[in-house]
């Protein structure tokens, strides 16, 4: 598949997880599972925002489309309370946005009714919940989103390899990640290959979280999905920036970045 912007890394990302099947609408949200060789494990929920219509694969082999939702900034807010209130005791967050962004008014990213919508709002939404224990890890597949959520810890790429660095005195409580696609004054667009493509940071994620679930000892009906050869044996979050660093763009035209709430040591515990 052809990387071409948000809709094409929407599709990666669903593919990526399985998601095969609508199982409930509420708030013009699409509930979603994963499916395995088995049952479908319920535990695993998607809310789907998206402005074009999206054709899916049921259970049954029959395709299933889930018509376009309200991307307007009240209802992407909406959608994530409603998550963060549902979310239990140790449950982990993701949040994805693929889209446009804006370097000015705190790196905020265009919601689809074309309002603006903060880092710094989508953090305060995202620490809405009732348990400490969650755990969010946001990612952004944007332009000039690097940073905008200001988490205290930066990971950079120095000459003797990746170091943590306190951007900010403001404490983050639970745990959080952001994953950005480029930095402040960048667009999200590898010149590297072919030409140049949108969408290269969710590529380059996917490929990450395949290789690591390998040596992470995941189930056995996820690793027959991926390519054992392509293991990584760094799940850290200096090894996902390392990673990230190298294989996003490795002109520097397009610099990821990842942010976090606290210095983390072992496995990634966001995914």
């Amino acid at each position: 598949m052809a990387l071409s912007g948000p809709k094409h890394d929407f599709f990666f990302l669903l593919d990526h997880f399985k998601c095969t099947s609508q199982t409930h609408i509420q708030f013009q949200q699409a509930l979603t599972y994963l499916q395995t060789d088995d049952e479908p494990d319920t535990s695993i929920q998607f809310t789907l925002l998206h402005d074009f219509d999206v054709t899916l694969q049921g259970p049954d082999g029959q395709p299933r489309q889930i018509c376009k939702t309200n991307t307007s900034k009240v209802a992407i807010m909406k959608a994530i309370e409603i998550t963060m209130q549902s979310v239990p005791q140790g449950g982990k967050v993701v949040f994805y946005f693929g889209g446009h962004a804006i370097e000015e008014s705190d790196q905020s990213i265009i919601s689809g009714d074309g309002e603006l919508l903060s880092g710094q709002e989508i953090k305060s939404c995202l620490n809405n919940t009732l348990h400490d224990s969650v755990s969010v890890a946001a990612i952004f597949d944007a332009c000039h989103s690097g940073g905008s959520m200001a988490l205290p810890y930066n990971y950079e790429a120095k000459w003797r390899g990746i170091r943590a660095k306190r951007a900010t005195r403001k404490k983050q409580e639970i745990p959080m990640i952001q994953i950005s696609a480029a930095r402040r004054g960048q667009f999200a667009r590898s010149t590297h290959f072919k030409g140049g493509f949108f969408g290269q940071l969710t590529w380059c994620l996917i490929q990450y979280l395949k290789s690591t679930f390998v040596v992470s000892g995941w189930p056995q009906s996820l690793c027959s999905l991926i390519n054992p050869s392509s293991a990584t044996t760094d799940p850290t979050i200096e090894g996902l920036t390392s990673y990230l660093y190298k294989n996003c763009d490795p002109t520097g035209a397009q610099s990821p970045q990842i942010s976090t709430s606290h210095r983390f040591a072992g496995s990634i515990p966001f995914f």
